[in-house]
């Protein structure tokens, strides 16, 4: 029974299924990703499990540059000797997917991945010139949108080994490809992808969508909104995103088992749900509209948490903005640090390091007990 109860004791600590069970909130360290010299911003755009980070920075409005953080450095990264504007995720292999400018088209972007042995670039559907990837699974298939006439008729589309692949849009025809865009925004372990696309013009309404099995379905718009734009898709299919409405008004969003339910607000903001981990913890930001004054947030246990409240109040840190978690707690973003808008890493007290640490001498002295 002791050796049971301290299993279960490690799988909360560790960020398990029973974690959002919790009655204290999780304290974390705050960690500042750096900045390059000539730069004056920076933005963390994904972590793996393997605490691998990758973003992107910039001067004012110069071109953005892609970054990876690990080991407490930050390099910027490079494809076939060129540049990358941005390096938009990174999956558990530690290969990377984002965008660079095309070696002779200066107007034109190109799709690339790297990591683990591959570098390769890709470009945009048909004539078009501009591709936007935003998620790759540990697979290697890559999923985001893609012009496909000149810088119009947006569609989400799926590489994988050098194939991109059109996904289409629900209501699509080639006549009026500005009308019904699609754009795809994640894909899990299973290659389900998740996405939105432009159901009419007028009057507007773009649902979302899910991708499988060689199928689009669309799986709605929360009521009394018109729009649903998905930022992530879990590997159990849970879907979150931001529903936005008239008024300016917007709220995070999670989509499970074919319901569609709000995440709420915090003190009457507007939300939006950028990531979810596999043990069905979110992040986001709430006051979406408002650049310098909202707050990251995360959500577990149907409680929405301003972080802000879960760093120590010394810190300097204002966070703004939280984009992605991984498995094992750890969350990445920006906001600002002492007045400058910074990338930065959330880690759980006690890190996720010290924790596997100390579960394996646990695990070892309980071993030895029953022995």
């Amino acid at each position: 029974m002791l050796f049971r109860n301290v299993l279960i004791g490690l799988v909360l600590l560790l960020g398990g299924p029973a974690a959002s069970s919790l009655a204290d909130p999780v304290l974390y360290n705050v960690f500042d990703l750096g900045m390059p010299e000539g730069f004056d911003s920076s933005h963390a755009l994904d972590i793996n499990n393997q605490g691998q980070v990758v973003g992107y920075v910039k001067q004012g409005s110069s071109p953005k540059r892609g970054f990876l953080y690990e080991n407490g450095v930050l390099s910027f990264v490079t494809v076939e000797g060129r540049q990358t504007s941005e390096v938009a995720a990174i999956n558990n292999n530690g290969v990377m997917t984002g965008q660079v400018r095309d070696a002779f088209v200066a107007s034109k972007t190109l799709g690339f991945v790297k990591g683990n042995g591959i570098e390769t670039t890709f470009a945009p559907l048909g004539t078009g010139t501009s591709v936007t990837p935003k998620d790759i699974n540990d697979a290697g298939v890559v999923v985001g949108d893609s012009t496909t006439v000149s810088s119009v008729g947006w569609r989400a589309f799926r590489w994988e080994n050098g194939t991109m692949t059109n996904l289409g849009a629900l209501n699509d025809s080639d006549d009026v490809p500005a009308n019904v865009n699609s754009y795809a925004y994640g894909i899990n372990a299973s290659g389900q992808i998740t996405g939105s696309f432009d159901a009419s013009a007028i009057p507007f309404r773009s649902p979302a969508f899910l991708y499988e099995n060689g199928a689009m379905t669309d799986i709605g718009i929360l009521p009394g909104y018109y729009a649903a734009n998905v930022y992530a898709i879990n590997d159990a299919g849970v879907i979150v995103g931001e529903a936005v409405g008239s008024g300016n008004t917007s709220v995070a969003f999670k989509y499970e088992n074919g319901t569609m339910t709000s995440l709420g607000d915090l003190n009457g903001w507007r939300t939006a749900a950028y990531d979810i981990n596999n043990h069905g913890v979110i992040v986001g930001i709430a006051g979406v509209g408002m650049p310098q004054s909202s707050v990251a947030f995360i959500y577990m246990d149907g409680q929405m948490i301003d972080l802000n409240t879960l760093i120590p109040a010394d810190s300097g840190w204002h966070l703004l903005h939280a984009n992605a978690i991984n498995d094992l707690g750890q969350i990445v973003g920006w906001g600002l640090f002492n007045g400058q808008e910074r990338a930065f890493l959330l880690s759980p007290i006690p890190e996720p390091a010290s924790l596997l640490l100390m579960s394996a001498g646990l695990l070892m002295c309980l071993r030895r007990k029953r022995d």
